[in-house]
């Protein structure tokens, strides 16, 4: 069975890098090795990595700490106005990534207003796609 060894161990290595860079994924931290327009994807993607492993995984100090850290950006307002800094063409798509995986017990008003940009866009119209 080589083949789920190789797969264990890719997995372990993957969790072992991001215990190591989870910092990285903080769109709002000043030593960010990140360009900008990249930040926002970053949180968003280890959201769903999060969500996931949530759902599939076993809970680990990781995780929680992974959670933690979503939670803390989650709270801050500067997050969705730098989803709206670059108005690239995925702006809208983040606008429904971060109000779909916003932690438990994050702010409210944050993620209503996120949607409420989105109905304003046309987004989510049929004829937005």
């Amino acid at each position: 069975m080589a083949g789920r060894d190789s797969l264990g161990d890719l997995c372990a290595g993957a969790i072992r890098w991001l215990g190591c860079n989870l910092h990285f994924f903080d769109p709002l931290s000043p030593s960010s090795p990140l360009p900008e327009n990249m930040r926002v994807k970053a949180a968003l993607e280890l959201a769903i990595f999060c969500h996931s492993w949530a759902k599939l995984g076993p809970a680990t100090d990781l995780l929680g700490e992974a959670t933690a850290l979503l939670r803390t950006i989650w709270l801050r307002p500067e997050f969705p106005l730098l989803i709206d800094a670059h108005g690239d063409v995925w702006a809208d798509s983040q606008r429904l990534a971060y109000a779909a995986l916003a932690p438990a017990g994050v702010r409210d008003d944050l993620r209503e207003s996120a949607l409420a940009r989105l109905k304003t866009s046309g987004y989510l119209s049929p004829l937005g796609k």
